[in-house]
Order: structure tokens, then C-alpha cells, then sequence
């Protein structure tokens, strides 16, 4: 009896700190430090990244040219990209990705070339009261803020008719009408209109563009069509840990359930929404972890 007591709890310590490491890895967005910048037409601020980490830098550099490869080679004007998350997010997400954002080309009529811009969202972590905000960031930048040593990513395309909805739809509005609420949580469900997260945020910009819809409320209703949710069963006991480890998850949203249904990088890649899924590295070889 004393040892199944010491397994349950084990297990019990085990998730928690699977929810804490997971809150480190695709919460990392949050705590980049970022110069003030200025709007293009409708995009979003610009956040730049102060660069002094050599090694940081060359990873950086290298994923960046694989991306564009990438886009170059796809003919692909938008995309999903994908940076890894902490040592724990694979527990969770078995890709090991943290944080995406959507990526998107943009000519510059001036300079007469073209600009690639992430589309970004994520928690001001100096409140509280968890607020979600919308930046854009080079690329160099997005794989520059992981905090962890790997250097894998994916690059997840649509299909053409969203890739070009996708960049109307920034150029004219940005998409901010789907921040419908700036509450933040780490572990939003997909189907509620509480709070949001980076990947939700994703969902329900890649869904607006598939449906060719502005209103947040229909996206909402048909934000799983295509992609299923993440869910785990949650005791109070792991409640009461995730409210004092977990400061990226909204407590009024755990306290009353006892299921957790939620959306990350892996739900995204197993959807049917992409006609191709490119890896840098081997992500997908993490799905031997699932089980762990």
C-alpha cells in the first residue's frame, strides 16, 4: 500500500512539473526584450530582439535561410513556423515545438523588394492579469527568443487559396478582429471565447482564412473542424500546483473543470489544413516520447 501511495504521488509530481516546464517552453515569447518599432500599414508593432549570444546567432541565421529555402522552393507566400519549446514541452506536444507564428511576405514598393514578417501573439508576463498582445518579428528574431539549444523548426504550408487570404488579410486588417479577447492562458480551450493562446490564436487566423470569415464568433464555433484538441484529466491537487507554478494559466478557468482541453504546435501538424509539412532536424522523431 505505501509504495502504490508513492507511485500515485510520483505521478502526481511528475504532471506538475510537466505543467510548469510546459508554461516555461511555450511561454518563452513572453519574456523577450524588444526595441519600440513602428506599423506598417496594418501589421502589427514591430518587436526586435537585442542579439549577443554568438551560438544564438548562428542558429538563428541558419534557420532563417532554411525557412526562405523553403518558402523559395514552395512558392509558398504564407506559412506556419515553428521554433522548439522547453525540455518538458514534448511530454505534452510530442513535436517539441513551444511557440509559432505566421509567417508572411510582404513587398516593399520603396526598397522594391520583399520582407518576411512573423505574426505573432503572446502574454505581457508582467501583469497579473494575463493580457494577450499581436507583434510581428523578422524571423531572425523568432528563432533567436528560443530559449532552448536545438536547432529544430517546421515550416507548416497551406494551401494557396489561405496562403493568399492570409496576406490580404494582413495587409488590409491584420486579422486583429480574431483577438477577440486579450485574456490570456496558456492552456485556452479552443472552443471558448474566454481567453486565447499563440497556437489558438493561429487556429483561428487560419480558420478565418479558410472560411473567408471576419466574425471571432462563427471562427470560434468552427475552430476544430479539421483538427482535434489536446485534453488530459486535471485533480484539484494539480489545480492547486499549476495556480502557483503555472503563472501563464488562467485559475478561473481551471477551477471548474476537471478536464483540460487545449490547443499546441501538434495539433496544428496533424490537422488537414496543410498541404505540406517541412522539418529542420527531426522533431518528429520526439513522437517516440509520447508515452514517457
Amino acid at each position: 500500500m505505501f509504495w502504490v501511495l508513492m507511485c500515485r504521488l510520483f505521478t502526481k509530481i511528475r504532471v506538475l512539473l510537466v505543467c510548469f516546464l510546459l508554461c516555461m517552453g511555450l511561454g518563452s515569447f513572453a519574456s523577450v526584450s524588444a526595441g519600440a518599432g513602428g506599423q506598417e500599414g496594418s501589421f502589427f508593432p514591430l518587436r526586435r530582439v537585442t542579439k549577443t549570444d554568438a551560438v544564438k546567432i548562428v542558429r538563428a541565421d541558419d534557420l532563417t535561410g532554411w525557412v526562405k529555402e523553403v518558402m523559395m522552393d514552395h512558392q509558398a507566400e504564407a506559412a506556419v513556423i515553428t521554433r522548439m519549446g522547453g525540455a518538458y514541452t514534448r511530454k505534452f506536444d510530442w513535436t517539441g515545438m513551444g511557440h509559432a507564428g505566421i509567417l508572411i511576405r510582404s513587398h516593399d514598393a520603396k526598397a522594391n523588394k520583399d520582407t518576411w514578417w512573423v505574426m505573432n501573439l503572446f502574454s505581457d508576463e508582467n501583469r497579473w492579469d494575463l493580457r494577450s498582445e499581436l507583434w510581428r518579428t523578422s524571423i531572425e528574431d523568432f528563432f533567436y527568443a528560443q530559449r532552448t539549444a536545438e536547432k529544430q523548426a517546421m515550416v507548416l504550408i497551406p494551401p494557396k487559396s489561405v496562403q493568399v487570404k492570409l496576406v490580404e488579410g494582413f495587409v488590409a486588417h491584420g486579422f486583429k478582429q480574431m483577438l477577440f479577447t486579450t485574456r490570456y492562458n496558456i492552456i485556452s480551450d479552443p472552443l471558448t471565447d474566454k481567453s486565447l493562446n499563440c497556437v489558438k490564436w493561429i487556429a483561428m487566423t487560419l480558420k478565418a482564412a479558410q472560411l473567408d470569415e471576419s466574425d471571432p464568433a462563427v471562427v470560434l464555433t468552427r475552430l476544430t473542424e479539421g483538427m482535434t484538441a489536446n485534453t488530459f484529466e486535471i485533480t484539484w491537487l494539480e489545480k492547486i500546483g499549476m495556480r502557483f507554478m503555472a503563472p501563464l494559466a488562467r485559475w478561473d478557468e481551471l477551477i471548474g473543470v476537471t478536464t483540460i482541453r487545449t490547443v499546441s504546435v501538434v495539433n496544428l501538424y496533424e490537422s488537414d489544413w496543410f498541404e505540406e509539412r517541412v522539418v529542420y532536424g527531426d522533431p518528429v522523431a520526439n513522437e517516440a516520447q509520447r508515452e514517457l
